[in-house]
Formats: structure tokens, C-alpha cells, sequence
């Protein structure tokens, strides 16, 4: 009796076979579908099983079938293909901002959607140099809350977190809550920016997601979106912030090495405009915030970069290599 009963299951667990035990590459013989039929107590015979899998076509399932020792069936496409859940997996486990146990997480659901198989070519385990990864397990909630609050035109509170130089994170402000109006989610850097409008500074400013904690939507409707539309819309906004700090706001010119062309296509996008120089060099102009991580970024390049224009970006870059002289003397 329990096997007629379970008719009713057939289709689901036909369809759940073919995605475990199914691929491009490997298939099922008719025999070896039944057997596996029979151990979820589900009878089948053959020409049943030819209709079943009619149906399962006539709603999308793409079904085949291949010679190897017999005719094999299979499922021969996904909604993912191999190469993009490897991609996936990729993602996920170089992301500072997803914490090594949620990454085992979904680098494990990402593997159910592949075959068995293929499962096993999704256990990658890539390396990323200096990997570091957030302790904060909270951080796709809040990531959700802030997408929530967003959606529904509400402000967020929350507490925002620092370092002690003892290792601990402590709340920032003696664990007063912050309150700003969200606006958008930034990727930079390989960490999750929130930019929110803060009405007591006036200014949207910069959080770090996975610093944030206890964020939960507040009863005020979201302020600054003048600030928001003439500022943050723009497709370049965040090319102008190095590593999301602020500053003023200024259009800058460097004088770059000839092989530095891809760093400033890779940093500022192919539109910008590239003037040849002299002795193989050629000058660009970009509008950034200029801060300490803005000369930091230029320092980098040593001899090969230099700020050439305007002059209090100059005077301020100058100042800001002698405090760092000044520490070696």
C-alpha cells in the first residue's frame, strides 16, 4: 500500500534523481532509475517513467538521453551551469565580509545545486592572499535589514563598532545608538559600504556594514535625499573615495608612468581622458575626495605618479609626506 501512496510523489522524487545523480556528463539507465524510484517506495515501470519524463519536459525540464553502455538519461541543463557556481563558490569564499562559518554555509547550498558529481568540483578551497574574514555572523541580516529599510523609505539605528588595540570590538560613542537615513549598499575595496544621510553632520557618510550591530529600521521616514540625488547617483561616485573616506571634493591631475595606464583604467574607467606627456609619461584628470588614503594610494606608485594640479592638493600632499618624514627623524 505504502508504494500507491506514494504515486503521488513520483514526479518529485523522478525530478530530484535526475538532479543528484545527473549531468552533462553522467545519466541513469532505465533499471537504475527504477531501483532508485524503489528506495523512496515508489513502484515504476518503464513506459510510466517515458511519461513522466514528457511531462517533466512540458514544464521546462530539459531531459535527455545518450548511448554509454545502454541508453542513459539525463538532465542535461541547469539553471547554473558548472562554471558559474564555480563562480559563485569563488565569490563567496574570497569576501571579507562573509564569516568563514556562513561560507562553509552557502558554498554548501551553492553544491546543491549541482549534481553529485559536480559537488565535488565545487569544493575549491581557493587561497586569497592575505584572506582575512568578518567574525560577524550577523552580516547577510544586516545586510537584508538595511535593503529592507531602504525599500520601505524608513531610517535605520544602529551601533557601530571599532577595534580596541587589545583585539576586542567595543561600541563606538560609549554604545550610543546611531541614526541615518539609508541610501545605498557600495562594494569597495572587497567590503560592504552602507552610504547613509546623517542629519546631526549634515553629511552622507560611510559605514562599514560588518562593523555594524543591533540595526533595526526606525519610525522616521529617510532624510537627505537632495544630498543623495546629486551626489550618490552618479555612475562614478565611488571611484571618487579611496577606501570610502571622505574629503573634498576636487578634479585632480596626475602625471603617471606610461605603465600605469591600467591602474587608471582599472581605478577611474576607460571614459576618462588621457593626455600623452613627455619621456613616457602622460597626465589624466579625475575628481576624487581627496583624504589620507587618496596620497596614500598615490604614494604607492613612488616615482611613477605625481600630483601636478591644482596647487592646495599639491600643498596639502606635500604636508602630508612631511608628517610622515617627520616621524624618522
Amino acid at each position: 500500500m505504502a508504494k500507491q501512496r506514494n504515486q503521488k510523489l513520483k514526479l518529485v522524487c523522478l525530478i530530484d534523481i535526475l538532479e543528484k545523480y545527473t549531468d552533462e556528463e553522467h545519466g541513469l539507465t532505465m533499471p537504475e532509475i527504477i531501483e532508485k524510484l524503489d528506495a523512496y517506495d515508489i513502484s515504476a515501470e518503464r513506459k510510466s517513467i517515458y511519461e513522466d519524463f514528457e511531462l517533466l519536459r512540458s514544464f521546462g525540464y530539459d531531459i535527455g538521453s545518450f548511448h554509454q553502455n545502454g541508453y542513459r538519461y539525463n538532465l542535461q541543463s541547469r539553471d547554473f551551469d558548472i562554471a558559474e557556481l564555480k563562480m559563485l563558490v569563488d565569490a563567496v569564499q574570497s569576501s571579507k565580509f562573509i564569516t568563514p562559518k556562513k561560507t562553509r554555509m552557502l558554498v554548501e547550498k551553492i553544491s546543491h545545486l549541482a549534481s553529485n558529481y559536480q559537488a565535488n568540483e565545487l569544493q575549491r578551497n581557493i587561497r586569497v592572499a592575505n584572506q582575512i574574514k568578518s567574525e560577524n555572523e550577523k552580516i547577510l541580516y544586516t545586510v537584508d535589514a538595511i535593503h529592507n529599510a531602504i525599500n520601505t523609505n524608513r531610517a535605520l539605528t544602529f551601533n557601530y563598532l571599532e577595534w580596541t588595540p587589545g583585539g576586542r570590538k567595543v561600541a563606538k560613542h560609549g554604545g550610543k545608538l546611531y541614526h541615518a537615513s539609508p541610501w545605498a549598499l557600495i562594494w569597495d575595496d572587497e567590503y560592504y559600504y552602507l552610504a547613509a544621510y546623517e542629519e546631526k553632520s549634515g553629511f552622507i557618510k560611510h559605514f562599514r556594514v560588518d562593523k555594524m550591530q543591533n540595526v533595526s529600521a526606525a519610525k522616521e521616514k529617510r532624510e537627505g535625499y537632495r544630498l543623495f540625488r546629486e551626489n550618490l547617483k552618479s555612475e562614478d561616485y565611488s571611484r571618487k573615495f579611496f577606501g570610502m573616506y571622505h574629503g573634498d571634493e576636487e578634479c585632480v591631475t596626475l602625471r603617471c608612468d606610461d605603465s600605469l595606464a591600467g591602474v587608471i583604467y582599472d581605478r577611474f574607467g576607460k571614459g576618462v581622458a588621457v593626455t600623452p606627456s613627455e619621456n613616457g609619461y602622460f597626465d589624466v584628470s579625475v575628481t576624487v575626495r581627496v583624504s589620507g588614503n587618496f596620497f596614500g594610494w598615490v604614494t604607492n606608485f613612488g616615482d611613477k605618479m605625481k600630483i601636478t594640479a591644482p596647487q592646495n592638493v599639491v600643498d596639502g600632499y606635500k604636508k602630508h609626506i612631511r608628517k610622515i618624514i617627520k616621524q624618522y627623524k
